[in-house]
C-alpha cells in the first residue's frame, strides 16, 4: 500500500471508534445504521474497524444517520497542523529571545505589555 493511502487511513482510525460508540449509544445494529445512512453494512463494519478509506459524503451520511453530522466531520477531519512563524528581523528575534528567557508568569506580563503598545 502506498504512503498516500496510509495517510488517508489515519482519519478512519479515529472515525471508526466514534461511529461504533455513537451507534451503540443509540442501540443501533450495523444493519440499522446501514439502512438509515444508505451506506453498505460491510463498509460500516470496515469503517468501525479502521479498515476502509472513506470520503466526506460517507462521513456526512453516517453522521446524519447518527444525529451528529458536524461531530462526524470533526472527528474524521485531520487535525490542523500549526506552522510556527519565525521572527522576520533582528528586532523580532531579540523580542522572542527575551520572552523565552523570562519565567512563565513574567512572560505573560511582558506579552500583555507588548500587546498594549501594539494597540496604540
Amino acid at each position: 500500500m502506498d504512503s498516500t493511502r496510509e495517510l488517508e487511513r489515519v482519519p478512519v482510525m479515529r472515525f471508526g471508534p466514534w461511529v461504533r460508540a455513537r451507534r451503540r449509544e443509540r442501540d443501533l445494529t450495523q444493519e440499522a445504521l446501514a439502512a438509515l445512512s444508505g451506506v453498505n453494512q460491510g463498509k460500516i463494519s470496515d469503517i468501525e474497524r479502521g479498515l476502509d478509506v472513506i470520503d466526506r459524503d460517507v462521513v456526512r451520511a453516517i453522521g446524519a444517520a447518527l444525529g451528529d453530522e458536524a461531530g462526524a466531520i470533526a472527528v474524521w477531519m485531520p487535525a490542523p497542523v500549526s506552522v510556527p512563524t519565525l521572527p522576520h528581523d533582528e528586532d523580532e528575534k531579540a523580542i522572542v529571545e527575551a520572552l523565552r528567557s523570562l519565567r512563565p508568569g513574567d512572560r505573560k506580563m511582558a506579552i500583555k505589555l507588548v500587546r498594549t503598545f501594539a494597540e496604540r
